[in-house]
This record gives C-alpha cells, structure tokens and sequence, in this order.
C-alpha cells in the first residue's frame, strides 16, 4: 500500500494564533515537536491498518505543507518517509499525490475562511483571499485538495482539525472520511483545546480506522469542465492578475479561472496566490 499525507500546522492540538509558527515565537518549538508527533502517530496508524489487511506498505509520502514547508523535524520521522520541503511547489500542499497513492490523509488542517467559530480560519492565505468558489460552491484548502487527490482516484480517509472544519467536511465531503478532533474555536484565536497525548491516540486510531474504510471512502469529485471564481481582500491585486491569460477579471476583486481538469485549476490557483502575494507589496507612495 501506498500512502500519502498532506500536513498544515494550524490545526495541530494546542496551537491557537500565528506566532507559535515563528521562529521567534514562545511556542515554535512546541509547535514543530507536537506536529511531527502527530503525522508519526498517522504514518503509526497507517502501518498497522496495512499490517491488518495484509499488505505492506510501499511507501509513505508526507508534504510539509504550512507556509514555507520547513515545519516537521526530518530526522523524527521514520526512515521509509519520503519528504516534501520547502516553496514554492506546482502543487503545494498536494505536491508529490500520485495515482498509485492508496489513501490520503489531510493532518493538522483548518476551516475555510469566513466559516462560522474557525480557529485562524482561511482558504491559502489569510492575507490575499476574502472567498473561493469552486463551480459556485464556497471551498476552502479541503475541498481543493480532496478534488485534486479525487482526480487521480485518491480518496482522503483521515483529515484533523478544528471543530469548525469538522462541520465543513461534514458539509462537503459527507460520511466516511475519519475525523480526528483537536480543538473548538472560541474566537478566532482561542479555543478549548484537546490534551496533545489524546490527539496523538487518536490519530493512530483514526489512521488505522480509514485503512480500513479505504474500499468504502467517497470521492470528492466536482463536475468538469472547472470554474473557481476567487474575491480577493484588495483591488491592485486584479489589476495586476488580469494582466496575465488565464486569470478573467468579472469584478473590482475578483478573478474568474476555467480550466478542463482540476490539476490544471491547481496550479493556476497556486500561480493566483504568488502574483495576488506579489501585488500585496505594491503601495502608491
């Protein structure tokens, strides 16, 4: 079996605001530790599932994908993982998903922006993106994901997270997919937050749970040709998007992309984010 997991930070138990992800930051070191902790207790989980079913394991390829991707600690993770570092990536947080992979697991993830008690909600970037449609529906890093992974025929069985992004997945990607809880959002940055040793047992359980559904796991697959419309938080950022083919301009903050296939959409999306991060910087002095 192969597997395959896409890691982000924010939903890592006991972490609630940015600052812990800086190196400068009073919980950095906490936040690293507690992180590779919790893909390990997956990679953990996945193993047994295997061992259960019968079939070993051919291999393990994690995506650090938070900010930068310079987040877990290498030499922590088991020697049979193949590592995705650092940015920018084609693919991003799904750099390196293959038609082979057996099942995908999303850890440490969050809500979308603007879903109702998301803890440090946001779809990418915080910064640059106020809304993402995809074919009219609103999405978020999950749903993007998961219909990438879905193209290839890759089912997502195991995704942690914050409460909000509990009920997103609930909404968008239905039953089956095995949710590992880590916190409840207060605000926005505050949360009740689950004990770091119980989320690590629950992720080795929830793990081996979804080797065990990987037969029954819905597909998150959205209707071809794709239309992501993306609101964007500040106008120089369409003005300088719209200069490039591809990206349509239907608003003073929106940008319209149509694609036939959605790692195509990806990459355009990805592409989107480096020029709207770009544009961010230019002021009228």
């Amino acid at each position: 079996m192969r597997f395959f997991i896409s890691f982000d930070m924010e939903g890592v138990a006991a972490l609630t605001s940015w600052p812990a992800f800086t190196p400068k930051g009073p919980d950095y070191a906490y936040a690293r530790r507690q992180a590779t902790a919790e893909v390990n207790a997956v990679i953990c989980g996945l193993k047994a599932g295997a061992e259960e079913a019968g079939e070993p394991v051919e291999g393990i390829t994690v995506a650090d994908s938070h900010a930068q991707g310079l987040n877990l600690i290498p030499e922590e993770l088991p020697r049979e993982v193949n590592l995705l570092r650092g940015f920018p990536r084609p693919n991003y947080m799904v750099e390196g998903l293959l038609p082979e992979h057996d099942l995908a697991c999303f850890v440490g993830y969050h809500s979308r922006v603007g879903q109702p008690g998301g803890l440090m909600d946001h779809s990418y970037s915080g910064g640059t993106i106020y809304e993402v449609r995809l074919n009219g529906r609103i999405v978020g890093e999950t749903e993007l994901n998961a219909a990438y992974a879905a193209h290839y025929g890759v089912p997502v069985g195991l995704i942690s997270g914050d409460a909000a992004l509990e009920d997103q997945v609930a909404e968008s990607l239905g039953g089956g997919v095995v949710f590992v809880r880590t916190k409840v959002g207060i605000t926005r940055f505050a949360a009740v937050c689950e004990h770091p040793e119980n989320v690590l047992e629950k992720l080795r359980e929830g793990a081996e749970e979804a080797v065990r559904r990987r037969n029954e796991l819905p597909l998150y697959r959205v209707q071809e040709p794709l239309t992501l419309e993306v609101d964007l938080t500040e106008t120089q950022m369409a003005d300088l998007l719209e200069l490039f083919p591809g990206f349509e301009r239907v608003g003073g903050r929106r940008i319209r992309i149509t694609s036939p296939e959605m790692p195509v959409l990806y990459r355009a999306y990805m592409g989107l984010l480096l020029v709207a991060w770009s544009a961010k910087r230019i002021r009228q002095e």
